[in-house]
């Protein structure tokens, strides 16, 4: 279990709560007992919004700790802010998503960020509601600078809407950061041709062009 144990911690640090939840998860499967698999489920999953299911994983590291463990305390105090967290959440897909655009639009970009990926976790697979928040967790990785993972949910909404106006500029915007202008002119392209009087996407292509044709000297 050390194994999996160990890249649920990498990932962790990466900020890939997705990945390291299932590492998490494997390793707990090779070792029930194993109690940094419960723990770093269980902050994989206040991560992920899912406050219920972090209090369980949390039980499940106290189930294995003695009362002289210098790690009791700590368990028991994120078990107690997960629970905390479980009894303020929204409960529906649309309740976090009004939630992070009250959020985002106050300047709480990591608060907006984690009701986003709550609400995801609560949506379904499809639906306007999905792209929504798809869309808002991609302008909020923007800001901190996670393009790659903006990329990501980009490609996600678009996937879902390919007339997504929203996320065709954001990832034109991400791929022009990420140096990759070819890509960024076609994105720009694209939101050009579904409203050819944005000036947002005019300028993008502009500058998207010009980088291009600078690095291909």
């Amino acid at each position: 279990p050390a194994a999996p144990s160990n890249l649920a911690a990498a990932l962790a640090a990466l900020g890939d709560w997705e990945g390291s939840l299932q590492a998490a998860v494997a390793a707990v499967g090779a070792d029930a007992g194993w109690v940094k698999g419960h723990y770093r489920a269980g902050q994989a999953l206040v991560k992920l919004g899912r406050f219920k299911e972090a209090v369980e994983a949390f039980d499940g590291a106290l189930r294995h700790v003695g009362e002289d463990d210098p790690n009791l305390q700590r368990l028991r105090r994120e078990q107690e802010e997960a629970r905390e967290q479980a009894r303020r959440a929204p409960e529906g897909a649309r309740d976090a998503r009004e939630a992070a655009d009250g959020a985002r639009a106050a300047g709480d970009w990591e608060g907006a960020l984690e009701l986003y990926t709550r609400g995801l976790s609560l949506a379904g697979g499809e639906g306007s509601e999905r792209l929504g928040l798809l869309n808002g967790r991609a302008e909020c990785l923007m800001h901190m600078g996670e393009l790659r993972r903006a990329l990501q949910d980009c490609d996600e909404a678009l996937r879902l809407s390919p007339d997504s106006l929203e996320a065709l500029l954001r990832r034109g915007r991400a791929r022009e950061e990420l140096e990759r202008f070819g890509a960024a002119a076609q994105d720009f392209r694209g939101a050009l041709q579904l409203r050819p009087t944005s000036q947002v996407a005019s300028a993008g292509l502009r500058r998207a062009l010009a980088a291009l044709k600078v690095t291909e000297g």
